[in-house]
């Protein structure tokens, strides 16, 4: 399976990071909106129920205004409290004229009342309708009027008018005592009925544009009225006792097997309690409406959110393909490309470094093919070094050969001692040697010398045998001797020369350490020798101590090394330090 490029990945992890939190955005905005709107809807609905509720209490309070006022008359009181008239049938009929006429006016400013009926307990009876019949309005209210009816205690009854000539219409009856003044006496009480369709009308005017079931319950929980007409409500005051019980209630149940919210509310003077079941569905209607809308949009913001993905993903992948492309151009071997640096980022920063890198490589190569150069030529040199020698090897070993036909051992001892050093510096052993090899070097120079100078030094050798076996770097000994020879004794009268080369080993280290009692150096001269290759530096062999302790450093770690003590005209003490090696390292 091909691999997904870093744009890819980038595109598609900024998309659905983007959408995911798009989704949970949009899960919070839509459940905090339609929480909202669900409050709100709902707070609507109690307002609404609270404005009806105060409707209807005024019209109470009215009625209850009513029956007070008409309790407290004093024509009435005074009916009540006397004993029946035995006067004349005339003056009689004008009393009783006088009290129904007072309630017939006081129905015809008040449409909402169908009748208002004063009993007396002395057996007075008054009317604002002539129509009512003063035996079956007795008989129903006898129960009542048999109790000891507290005072001022204002009672509610639901029944039909079937003490009427006429009307059987239902009618909602309030009931107030009559009590005697100074002695709170009951005399009798006062019957006003209430439209039984006015105040149906008045509770569901409000209600019925919005399609809600609506029950209103007496003080004693039996149902007064209900909407719709057609179904029976009653199991919900059943299923949800709590609504009889508390003052108000805000509940949310199944209604009928739908989520519906249950409001009931309390009415003052009456106990009635109005309960309005809202269908919950009505209450989403409005967020069921935006849901479309809130889709559409969500849609757009997630084809946004993709394509600014798609945006962003090029915009920040487009630096890093660049960078690919010039390192494929490096891969090739095109070392001079170069990214034109067009930002301050991290991007830009890292643009810059490759081209930092690139130029740093391309020097590189280019200095290695120098290196390269020079060495094949310095190669080809030591080639021709190489020759020279061994044609002066053969040439020597003629003439030794000579010498010893003709009994010259002398020359024959000297062109032997020239043969072996020229086989020890021309072999291919590498770079390190033993102890023992680079001394026997020592020895074969040293007789050479001697033959050239004369009898006038010696070489002493202390070199314990358990060291003799040690590896040490070539060549590091013979200029150091060479030094003193030509330039230690040379200028001074003293004949009895001599140097000391000895070995030891502590902690690791071996220290060899070259001995003359030549003319010495002072501390510039010293100095001098490890900053400058000069003449005083180098020796016939071509090879300086700075040399030396440059290679011995290179090869065992900067504390290693060689160090110079001497004075004028007494002598010079060299010493070189190098790790113990039983074995050679790697050459």
């Amino acid at each position: 399976m091909k691999a997904k490029t870093i744009r890819t990945q980038f595109f598609i992890y900024i998309g659905l990071f983007s959408t995911a939190f798009l989704i949970i955005l949009s899960i919070g905005v839509y459940a905090s909106y339609f929480t909202a709107l669900k409050e709100n809807e709902t707070e609507y609905r109690v307002q609404l129920s609270s404005k009806t509720k105060q409707n209807v209490e005024f019209f109470l309070n009215l009625v209850n205004n009513t029956s007070s006022v008409l309790s407290r008359d004093e024509k009435i009181i005074q009916k009540l409290v006397d004993v029946p008239a035995t006067e004349g049938e005339e003056a009689v009929d004008i009393n009783q004229n006088e009290i129904n006429q007072l309630l017939q006016n006081t129905v015809t400013v008040q449409e909402y009342i169908s009748g208002i009926y004063v009993l007396g307990f002395n057996g007075e009876f008054y009317t604002s309708d002539w129509g009512v019949k003063e035996d079956p309005l007795r008989e129903l209210y006898t129960e009542i009027l048999s109790d000891s009816i507290r005072v001022d205690e204002f009672y509610f009854i639901g029944s039909k008018m079937n003490y009427h000539m006429y009307s059987d219409t239902g009618v909602i009856s309030t009931i107030r005592p009559i009590t005697q003044p100074h002695t709170d006496q009951v005399i009798g009480m006062i019957i006003i009925d209430m439209n039984y369709t006015y105040l149906q009308e008045m509770f569901m005017a409000s209600w019925m544009q919005y399609e809600e079931k609506v029950l209103v319950l007496n003080h004693l929980g039996e149902t007064m009225f209900s909407f719709p007409y057609n179904i029976n409500l009653d199991s919900i005051i059943t299923d949800n006792p709590d609504i009889i019980e508390s003052q108000t209630t805000q509940l949310t149940t199944d209604v009928f097997g739908k989520e519906s919210i249950i409001l009931s509310d309390t009415l003052n003077f009456s106990g009635w309690k109005v309960v309005r079941i809202i269908n919950s569905d009505h209450i989403y209607e409005k967020t069921n409406q935006l849901a479309p809308l809130a889709l559409i949009a969500l849609g757009i913001l997630f084809i946004l959110t993709w394509m600014i993905s798609l945006i962003l993903s090029h915009s920040f992948t487009k630096p890093i393909r660049e960078l690919h492309q010039h390192i494929l151009k490096v891969e090739n071997g095109n070392f001079k490309t170069m990214i034109p640096i067009k930002r301050k980022d991290e991007l830009g920063q890292l643009a810059h470094s490759f081209n930092v890198m690139t130029q740093n490589l391309n020097e590189l190569i280019q200095k290695m093919l120098i290196e390269e150069k020079e060495k094949s030529q310095m190669e080809f040199q030591i080639l021709q070094s190489q020759i020279n020698p061994h044609f002066l090897y053969n040439t020597l070993d003629s003439i030794k050969w000579l010498a010893t036909i003709q009994n010259v051992d002398n020359i024959k001892d000297m062109t032997n001692s020239l043969i072996n050093l020229l086989k020890y510096n021309i072999s291919s052993k590498g770079t390190m040697v033993m102890l023992k090899e680079e001394i026997q070097s020592i020895v074969n120079y040293v007789e050479i010398q001697k033959y050239r100078f004369g009898d006038i030094f010696e070489v002493y050798y202390d070199i314990p045998s358990q060291l003799e076996n040690l590896f040490i770097l070539r060549f590091i000994l013979q200029p150091i001797i060479e030094n003193s020879i030509i330039h230690g004794f040379e200028d001074i009268g003293n004949n009895q020369f001599h140097i000391t080369i000895k070995a030891f080993s502590e902690d690791d280290i071996l220290y060899i350490t070259i001995t003359d009692n030549g003319k010495g150096m002072d501390d510039i001269a010293i100095e001098t020798l490890f900053t400058t290759e000069d003449k005083r530096n180098v020796m016939h062999s071509g090879i300086g101590l700075k040399n030396i302790h440059d290679r011995i450093q290179l090869y065992f770690g900067p504390e290693f090394g060689l160090k110079i003590s001497s004075l004028s005209n007494q002598g010079t003490s060299i010493q070189l330090s190098l790790r113990v090696l039983y074995k050679p390292d790697s050459q």
